[in-house]
């Protein structure tokens, strides 16, 4: 037996021909948005397509270089200074890889949301199983992005590792950030690509230091809410993007362990562990 289509009232047609008419403004939107700003491969500069099957990157890259795929960073084999505990890395920096590509975005192409994407893969595939090993919790974590020069985000408009440490937030919200101007670089010093790893230690040197004056009160946290954070997170971690030399990382951590070791204010409630991850290690790419 056939049974015909109820007819629709004019409310109900009404409200169909205006969910139509949305719908195909939408495409028609969006085909608009494609033409104007086509959505290209941050790696190799062809049109991206819907066939990406890498849910991490966010379809920031083509099949083809999604396909070259990101793996796992080994172990750094690095004597540390003292205070700091480990460096940890999640990718291999190979050479003309997506991964240095889209660090190259990043630093020079106005890209901050390729830093905070490669903080939440660092998150997901990497900090997660290590907070589990080392038996941290997230809720123990202080994240420090390293610091730029004034100058530099100026010119740049942000931090990179500011973007990164973002990223990882956004995958552990109750890890806490140590707001900027804190810890500064208040010296430039020259970019360290073409020095040898001696050169770049020295070139570094006492570039980095805890601003006292803005340690007690930020534009964004009051002095107790700043002291809080610095007393009650006893697992300091250093963000930053590549690790090539270390020396940029150990000025750093240095710096950190020789105030943890003199603020009593600090020392006298925790004594905070310091740690260092970083997105990509050059000492494992090829």
């Amino acid at each position: 037996m056939n049974h015909s289509q109820t007819p629709m009232n004019p409310k109900q047609l009404a409200n169909r021909i205006k969910a139509e008419i949305l719908n195909m403004s939408s495409t028609l939107l969006e085909g608009g948005r494609q033409w104007i700003f086509p959505q290209l491969c941050i790696v190799c500069g062809r049109l991206r397509t819907d066939t990406t099957q890498n849910r991490d990157l966010q379809g920031m890259c083509c099949p083809v270089c999604e396909s070259k795929g990101f793996d796992l960073a080994g172990a750094l084999d690095r004597v540390l200074p003292e205070g700091l505990q480990s460096i940890q890395a999640a990718f291999p920096f190979v050479r003309d890889g997506p991964l240095q590509e889209m660090v190259h975005a990043l630093k020079y192409q106005s890209r901050p949301d390729v830093g905070e994407q490669l903080g939440r893969m660092m998150a997901i595939h990497r900090m997660d199983l290590w907070m589990n090993e080392c038996t941290y919790s997230a809720s123990q974590c202080l994240l420090i992005p390293i610091p730029i020069h004034w100058r530099r985000r100026v010119g740049r408009g942000y931090n990179q590792s500011e973007a990164i440490a973002r990223g990882i937030h956004t995958v552990f919200p109750d890890m806490g950030v140590l707001p900027r101007g804190v810890f500064v670089r208040w010296r430039s010093t020259h970019t360290q690509t073409k020095y040898s790893e001696q050169k770049r230690a020295k070139n570094i040197r006492g570039a980095f230091k805890v601003n006292e004056r803005t340690r007690t009160q930020t534009r964004t946290q009051t002095r107790e809410e700043v002291q809080t954070l610095l007393t009650d997170r006893p697992v300091w971690i250093l963000v930053d993007d590549v690790f090539t030399s270390g020396a940029t990382i150990f000025e750093c951590a240095s710096v950190l362990h020789r105030w943890i070791t003199r603020d009593a204010s600090i020392s006298t409630h925790c004594k905070p562990v310091i740690h260092a991850w970083v997105v990509g290690n050059a000492e494992d790419g090829s």
